[in-house]
């Protein structure tokens, strides 16, 4: 599909095996909720709450919330409420702001954003946990992506499960490194179910 899009025809596909022990990145799922656009406001604060009682077990670790969306990350906020535990890429915060403070604080702070999935290291105790909110959809109101869409259903899934995937290593970096990840959303369980032959 990458080649596909790019208009490249001749290439060669090589697959190397992952340096990291598995055993020290564990994910957790929990399939009980499948997140909608017509179910939402039902749903996303029972994973909200969620959010906040895994936040809770890991009392004492630096951690990550992939929201996905502002909308959801509004959710989180408004669970959380004023704990200065929690920093939030807002209007005017950049995630490399909260990094910034996240690294540069000694205490369990946890970072709460919807564009983290790609190129940030959160090696050793940077990352101790993870928790993904959403399975990772591009958005359908966008033409582009509409059209990508409408032409090749398997892009869109299998662009999901990369973006999935790179969430998933954010605070696996290195060999030292234990991190677990929870993934709460039943339609990302549903769809890595369905692609296990796809995933590392």
């Amino acid at each position: 599909n990458f080649a596909k899009t790019l208009g490249i025809e001749d290439y060669y596909y090589i697959e190397a095996p992952c340096a990291l022990d598995s055993k020290k990145a564990p994910i957790r799922c929990v399939d009980k909720y499948k997140v909608s656009y017509s179910n939402k406001n039902t749903v996303l604060p029972i994973l909200a709450k969620l959010s906040k009682q895994i936040c809770e077990k890991h009392k004492g670790q630096k951690g990550l919330i992939h929201t996905h969306s502002m909308e959801i990350l509004g959710f989180v906020k408004r669970e959380m409420g004023n704990d200065n535990r929690y920093l939030y890429r807002e209007p005017g915060i950049s995630n490399e702001d909260i990094y910034k403070q996240h690294k540069e604080r000694g205490d369990d702070t946890v970072m709460v954003s919807p564009s983290m999935t790609h190129g940030i290291d959160l090696k050793d105790n940077l990352g101790e946990f993870q928790i993904i909110i959403k399975a990772p959809y591009s958005p359908l109101g966008d033409d582009r992506i509409k059209k990508k869409f409408n032409e090749d259903k398997a892009w869109y899934q299998n662009n999901m499960l990369s973006t999935l995937i790179q969430a998933c290593g954010r605070c696996n970096r290195v060999k030292s490194d234990y991190a677990v990840t929870y993934i709460l959303d039943g339609a990302a369980v549903d769809a890595i179910r369905r692609n296990l032959d796809k995933l590392p």
